[in-house]
């Protein structure tokens, strides 16, 4: 299920690409590559392979929030099940602020910019599920709530 959802949201990202005029990653090929890459090594297990990948992206797109999309998916699996690690835990969930943080500065707070919905939703979608996750129902509604 973890897979597919996953797979979905890169799917969505490359979906996107031919209707992002203002968007340079979703119009960048090569960087999409290595995302998808990225995410073919976390799936693997091969943290260290996916986070030499991801500061590529990073370094090409400074402050872009799929590093930290990228980031907490690395945190996610190698931990698994995350929920049973407290620190970790939050650090899954700082990586997620830090996530909504770029989306703020780089489209501004509210943005009706797909790419920026996209990953607000991303974002909020798996900060919900991780409370879910630790049995914090309302919080994980309030995620869900701000996502949508």
């Amino acid at each position: 299920m973890q897979i597919t959802l996953h797979s979905l949201c890169i799917g969505i990202i490359l979906a996107l690409c031919p209707f992002q005029t203002n968007a340079q990653l979703l119009n960048d090929p090569a960087s999409l590559k290595n995302i998808q890459s990225s995410l073919d090594k976390i799936y693997n297990y091969e943290f260290d392979e996916a986070a030499q990948i991801i500061e590529q992206v990073e370094k090409k797109y400074p402050g872009h929030p799929v590093s930290y999309i990228l980031d907490s998916f690395i945190l996610y699996w190698k931990y698994l099940p995350i929920k049973d690690n407290p620190a970790k835990s939050k650090e899954y969930i700082g990586k997620l602020d830090q996530c909504l943080e770029a989306i703020n500065k780089r489209y501004g707070k509210n943005s009706l910019d797909p790419e920026a919905v996209f990953y607000t939703m991303v974002a909020r979608g798996y900060m919900a599920m991780m409370y879910n996750y630790r049995g914090e129902m309302m919080a994980a509604a309030g995620e869900g709530k701000k996502g949508l």
